[in-house]
């Protein structure tokens, strides 16, 4: 699965299938950027201390206490950049340990794919040894039957 704008079109990644960012965190991202911009609330021009989870968007103190966030789950924000900063660290992990695995399963394909080359070869120049073999004794044989006629 690859994202769309960081995806060749050509092959061989033309068969992958193409997913978009994962609209949680891009809200989660960019609700902490717009903090980290401004730091202020655009509607109370309150100082933004809280997050909501469930809107995934940061709010201050009376945003809070608004109908629109009642009954949300309100963190500090940062408590969220914290538990973001957690989530991608953890995301970046597996990536690692996805990358090494692959590094590792297309070494031993190629290392697998060798070794298949030489044991062709092999079997190759022993057929044609075989081949060569034959047409001597053959031709040995039909010029003996001349010869002796």
């Amino acid at each position: 699965r690859c994202f769309r704008h960081s995806h060749p079109s050509r092959e061989p990644y033309s068969c992958h299938e193409i997913v978009e960012p994962r609209t949680d965190v891009i809200k989660k991202t960019e609700s902490i950027q717009t903090f980290s911009h401004s730091g202020k609330c655009s509607l109370h021009k309150e100082k933004l201390t809280l997050y909501c989870s469930d809107c995934s968007q940061s709010c201050c103190t009376k945003c809070k206490s608004m109908e629109c966030h009642r009954g949300h789950s309100i963190i500090l924000i940062e408590d969220a950049y914290s538990d973001l900063k957690i989530s991608l660290n953890n995301s970046l992990s597996k990536l690692d340990n996805t990358q090494a695995h692959v590094t590792t399963s297309l070494k031993c394909q190629r290392d697998n794919l060798k070794d298949m080359q030489v044991g062709i070869t092999l079997t190759y120049n022993g057929l044609l040894l075989q081949i060569v073999t034959y047409m001597k004794s053959y031709l040995m044989g039909t010029l003996t039957t001349s010869y002796n006629y």
